[in-house]
Order: structure tokens, then C-alpha cells, then sequence
């Protein structure tokens, strides 16, 4: 009888720790092929996305095999995508975004591409919040077009195109709708001095 329990523990133990190992490599994999998917701007496919949303303006978690992505949607215009264990915590960021609000943005026009003028606190702070939060998701049409450029020290840069009302985040690409598209010809207008008399002005 006693023989009989031990190879039953036994037999418990080895299949515990074979489901483990199996669950282990399973997760492994879903998290490598998570991780190139964002790094290539792609949601997280093998995660379950978690009902609740942040009131920051729209950041949300995703759970996986034995990992969590958090997916950053924030006002300030931060949209990163972290990766991590399911210890990682919302709140272990905030250096980062701290960091992130205090680079400053170059707004400079396409054609004098030397003439970078950093934007004051207040617009700064407003572009980022208008800008960071849109849709980027058509792809980038003729880049000729581009008449003024908006970079961030992040590693961000925008490209507007006036004429069609497009802006582009690195490569890809939106159609503002008229509160935007008015929103930045003033921020525009104002860092670059451009008066509205002016030949030189947005039409």
C-alpha cells in the first residue's frame, strides 16, 4: 500500500513539474512574440486585456502567460507600450513620463530645417496633450507635401501637411479634423511668429 502512495506522489510530482516546465516555454514563447509585436507598434496577441481603463486618459493592462503589458494612453501624449512581469506596476513609469514632460519639442519649418525654435512651457504642454493622443494609423502618403516639423527630444517627430490637414507621427499618419487642424495652425503661427497677414502664413 505504502508502495502504491509513493508512486502515485511520484507520478503527481513528475506530471506538476512537467505542466510546469510546458507552461514555462509556452510562456516564453507568447511573451517573445508579444514583445517583437510591440515593438513593432502592434498590440499584444496572446493577452487577455483587462476591463478596467485608467482616468489618464485611456491606459490600459493586458495579462499574459506569466507577463503583463501596459499599454500608456496618457493626456500629456505619453503612449508608450511596457512589457513586463505581472509584478510590473503602472506607477514604476513615472520617472520616465515625468522625463518625458520636461523634453523640450523643436517646431521648425521644412524648408529651413536649422531654424528650430523651442516651444514655450504652455504650448508645449498643449501640443503634447492635442497631438500625442490622435489616431496615427493610415500610412504616410507624399511626404513633399510636409511644410512644417514638430520633434521631440523623445525621439518622436511629427510632420504637417497643411494643405490636406495630415499630421505624421513617425510613420504613419492622420487626417485632423477642424479643432485640431485650427488648434495647430495657432500654436504654429504663434512659435514661428508667422502673423496671419503675412504671405507666409497657413491658409
Amino acid at each position: 500500500m505504502k508502495e502504491v502512495i509513493k508512486v502515485t506522489l511520484i507520478s503527481l510530482l513528475v506530471i506538476i513539474l512537467i505542466s510546469f516546465l510546458v507552461l514555462t516555454i509556452l510562456g516564453v514563447i507568447l511573451y517573445t512574440i508579444d514583445k517583437d509585436r510591440i515593438e513593432n507598434g502592434q498590440n499584444p496577441m496572446y493577452c487577455i486585456v483587462s476591463d478596467s481603463i485608467y482616468m489618464d486618459g485611456g491606459t490600459r493592462e493586458y495579462y499574459g502567460l506569466g507577463y503583463k503589458v501596459i499599454k500608456f494612453h496618457k493626456i500629456n501624449g505619453y503612449d508608450e507600450t511596457k512589457i513586463g512581469s505581472w509584478f510590473m506596476n503602472i506607477n514604476d513609469f513615472n520617472d520616465e513620463i515625468e522625463e518625458y514632460e520636461k523634453a523640450p519639442m523643436y517646431m521648425y519649418s521644412s524648408k529651413e530645417p536649422e531654424d528650430k525654435k523651442e516651444l514655450n512651457q504652455i504650448n508645449k504642454s498643449n501640443i503634447r496633450g492635442i497631438i500625442g493622443n490622435l489616431e496615427y494609423n493610415n500610412n504616410v502618403t507624399d511626404d513633399q507635401m510636409v511644410t512644417y516639423i514638430i520633434e521631440d527630444t523623445n525621439g518622436i517627430v511629427y510632420r504637417f501637411k497643411p494643405e490636406i490637414k495630415s499630421l505624421c507621427k513617425n510613420d504613419k499618419e492622420t487626417i485632423l479634423d477642424d479643432a485640431n487642424f485650427e488648434f495647430l495652425k495657432q500654436i504654429i503661427n504663434d512659435t514661428m511668429g508667422i502673423k496671419k497677414t503675412n504671405d507666409k502664413s497657413i491658409n
